[in-house]
């Protein structure tokens, strides 16, 4: 155990001073958009065809489309290489002891050091994320070579409860009691955000379910438009067509890319449509503006999974940086405050730790156990 105290004055913070752009925080990059079209266009093309533009909510004897992994594995399979996970020796130490983090940082310095590499590259979750960081500041120059991650994992956790807490008497728990989704014990863990399997399923459902009645209500508002002789209407044919022949290439698992693109494209009207809907009844009723909200926090939630799963670091940045406002809103103090430092670091690797950023380009920032598409983790996960 090598002894270290970062007690006492916090260090000065000048190495982001004149190098932080307002940008990095807004979370509203192209790459986020992107995904989350992608997965409005999932949750349309799980409806059946034929009724797409019809009023009513009506059941499928066959769903072509899988669920929302299975969707993207087909969507993303390229095969990543299989991650080698080791343990490191055990330390006899509190993990919030500075100076078993230390020695944690140093330990890590020496096994890079002894295979060649230039730069460390640590994760940790947020309470050792803390300590780290103002080891890291304190000693600058011992530290500078160090790259110190926030585990995804233990973020993607918290936002889970922060969605419990914010919905927990909307009667989000009771309709998964009464759907017969979870019992209630279990039911009560998802709220509180302790079982991440069992919540990222439950709030995937729910958010589904609610889309089906938000579009619903969307087609009503569309034929009311229609019959006033409204000019912006879409070929309500060629979106069934282009649906239908999405929904056969899924079932073959071919050329998916290619048809989900023209599908969305011939959908640019009627999602444009759908968004004039969308923030007129926000306006008009506060329990839809409260269930919409419902709705982005879930998609956000699936997009920071997604970027693990398919190793995209611009798409884990902009979540990352879409989250920190829902963290401030929901009283959050130690997640408002540290993941706006951890996304400045990320930002500026391309400067400090160029072939660190080449690689966590290259999508090596998520961990492959299997070795099958959309199947890799976060850092802290895999060792969990």
């Amino acid at each position: 155990m090598q002894e270290c105290s970062a007690y006492g004055r916090r260090p000065k913070v000048t190495h982001y001073t004149g190098t932080v752009d307002k940008e990095w925080l807004k979370g509203e990059g192209g790459v986020l958009s992107e995904a989350t079209n992608t997965d409005n266009t999932w949750t349309l093309l799980r409806m059946k065809p034929a009724s797409l533009l019809k009023t009513g909510i009506e059941a499928q004897e066959e769903q072509p489309v899988p669920s929302w992994g299975g969707f993207n594995s087909i969507l993303y399979p390229e095969l990543p290489c299989t991650s080698k996970i080791g343990y490191c020796p055990m330390i006899e130490g509190s993990s919030t002891e500075f100076s078993t983090v230390y020695t944690v940082m140093k330990h890590a310095q020496k096994m890079c050091t002894n295979l060649g590499q230039v730069d460390t590259v640590i994760t940790f979750d947020l309470a050792i994320y803390t300590k780290a960081k103002q080891i890291q500041m304190k000693f600058p120059e011992e530290f500078s070579g160090t790259v110190i991650r926030l585990g995804g994992f233990h973020i993607a956790l918290n936002f889970l409860s922060l969605l419990g807490k914010k919905f927990c008497s909307s009667g989000l728990e009771d309709l998964l009691i009464e759907s017969g989704v979870y019992a209630a014990g279990t039911a009560s863990a998802v709220m509180k955000g302790k079982s991440y399997n069992r919540g990222v399923r439950a709030h995937k459902l729910a958010m589904e379910a609610l889309f089906r009645l938000m579009w619903d209500a969307f087609i009503r508002w569309y034929a009311s438009h229609a019959r006033d002789g409204e000019e912006r209407l879409v070929d309500e044919d060629a979106v069934i067509r282009k649906a239908e022949e999405c929904r056969r290439a899924i079932r073959r698992k071919a050329d998916v890319q290619s048809s989900l693109n023209e599908f969305q494209q011939e959908t640019t009207e009627l999602r444009s449509l759908f968004q004039d809907f969308t923030a007129q009844s926000r306006a008009k009723s506060k329990m839809f503006a409260f269930w919409d909200e419902y709705g982005e926090m879930v998609k956000l939630l699936l997009q920071f999974v997604k970027t693990e799963r398919t190793g995209n670091w611009e798409l884990h940045l902009s979540s990352v940086s879409a989250m920190v406002p829902h963290f401030f809103a929901m009283d959050r103090p130690n997640y408002a405050r540290w993941p706006p430092v951890y996304i400045m670091d990320m930002r500026q690797l391309a400067t400090k730790h160029p072939q660190v950023h080449q690689e966590f380009a290259n999508g090596y920032h998520a961990v492959s156990r299997s070795g099958k598409p959309f199947a890799q983790v976060w850092t802290d996960m895999a060792l969990e």
